[in-house]
């Protein structure tokens, strides 16, 4: 389901919305300066939340300690989620950074795709798992047992889910900046 999510999405969205998926990086449209970039806002937001969680989830993936209460509870399921979190944050960090310099390099589906699939997955896994995390912190005696430590992987999942929406924030700012700039030529011209 997950690999047919993948593939499917990016062909969905690039029949609803082609000014995000057609063309190259950086056609016509002058992107956010390098300045902009590293001030506050939906994009710096996106870039250091997905760093951040996906970072922590490799090194989870990987067999590091940081964060754990129980290492011993981890299982090699949990590996797997925890590396295809962190790859899917990575992947977006990239469209997000691809898209907001908005320098020629790569097909804008390749970035456009990395970021609306790395914000949902983000939005979605955060929203359905943060209840499960929160409810034994504020709970003790619910005697459900994490491998993480609550505050830990609270903190991680609310993170990114603001990150994933800030990252929807961005790709959306671009898509309509690319509109506009597409909608200002074809005005231009007649």
């Amino acid at each position: 389901m997950g690999v047919g999510l993948a593939v499917a999405l990016p062909s969905h969205l690039r029949a609803r919305r082609p000014a995000a998926f057609a063309g190259r990086v950086g056609d016509g449209v002058v992107g956010i300066r390098p300045s902009e970039v590293f001030r506050p806002g939906p994009v710096m937001l996106a870039l250091a939340g997905t760093l951040l969680v996906g970072a922590l989830d490799l090194v989870w993936a990987a067999g590091g300690t940081i964060g754990l209460r129980d290492p011993a509870a981890r299982e090699p399921t949990w590996h797997l989620q925890a590396g295809n979190a962190g790859i899917w944050s990575l992947a977006g960090a990239w469209g997000v950074w691809v898209i907001a310099r908005a320098r020629p390099a790569a097909p804008l589906w390749m970035p456009s795709s990395a970021s609306w699939l790395a914000s949902g997955f983000l939005v979605a896994w955060g929203c359905w798992k943060l209840p499960f995390a929160v409810y034994p912190a504020v709970e003790p005696e619910a005697g459900t047992a994490w491998p993480e430590q609550l505050g830990v992987v609270s903190v991680k999942l609310l993170l990114g889910i603001v990150a994933g929406a800030a990252m929807l924030n961005t790709v959306l700012r671009a898509c309509r900046a690319r509109r506009r700039d597409h909608d200002t030529f074809l005005s231009t011209r007649e």
